[in-house]
């Protein structure tokens, strides 16, 4: 005998879900922080969302700000300094959001990253040992990608903030290889030693709950003729 499973309806619910959270963010300045500077995996998507909040009927105006590091701005939503915290799920310290006292998930949504990969300056990696700037996050994607030439070669790994970071550091001689996306390959003029597809990538916005109404972001009933009440 086979069972008869219940699952929820994830559409309504979702649906239910971006409901309160368009009434929750309508006809007032939203500012939503997370990592920078322009280029990062996470300025775009939040310069996605931007443009579709604003696009909105009622949306009011959405001001970015753009973090060196997602500590300071795990402190500022804390603090009410900015309305939204713009994270990756990919963030190896997202569950400090999740966990926090102050905070509450205010939505999420998926957006795939441009695509990441190896890069050297315009001369192609030197001999001898090589440097390896990359986040921590993305830095176990070196083996999958380090072309033949380079396996076996003597390599230091260095921590970067951001790809912009990664990319920026070869490109001021910092570091032989960068782990960078297309974006900053693109901005600081570094070749592809390899590359990978982009990857689909759930974003997570937090909200202080003391700033905003908790009331306001539960999600309204969906009723037997489908409407939103």
């Amino acid at each position: 005998m086979t069972a008869t499973l219940s699952v929820p309806n994830f559409g309504e619910e979702y649906a239910a879900r971006l409901h309160g959270f368009l009434d929750l963010v309508a006809d007032r300045r939203i500012t939503v922080g997370t990592l920078g500077p322009v280029g990062t995996s996470s300025h775009d998507a939040a310069a996605y969302l931007q443009e579709t909040l604003m696009k909105n009927d009622g949306g009011g105006p959405v001001v970015l700000r753009l973090y060196d590091q997602f500590e300071p701005l795990l402190s500022d939503v804390c603090e009410g300094h900015v309305d939204l915290a713009l994270v990756p799920s990919a963030y190896r310290d997202a569950t400090a959001f999740h966990w926090h006292p102050r905070l509450e998930l205010a939505f999420h949504f998926a957006r795939r990253t441009p695509s990441y990969g190896l890069a050297s300056g315009a001369g192609g990696p030197p001999v001898g040992p090589l440097s390896l700037a990359a986040m921590p996050e993305t830095r176990s994607l070196c083996d999958a990608l380090c072309p033949p030439e380079l396996r076996g070669r003597v390599m230091c790994c260095i921590d970067a903030k951001s790809t912009h970071h990664a990319a920026q550091m070869v490109a001021d001689g910092q570091a032989h290889l960068a782990l960078t996306n297309e974006k900053n390959r693109e901005l600081f003029g570094l070749r592809w030693l390899a590359s990978r597809r982009s990857t689909e990538v759930v974003w997570l916005l937090f909200q202080n709950t003391e700033q905003f109404d908790l009331d306001a972001l539960t999600a309204p009933s969906l009723h037997d003729d489908g409407e939103l009440r």
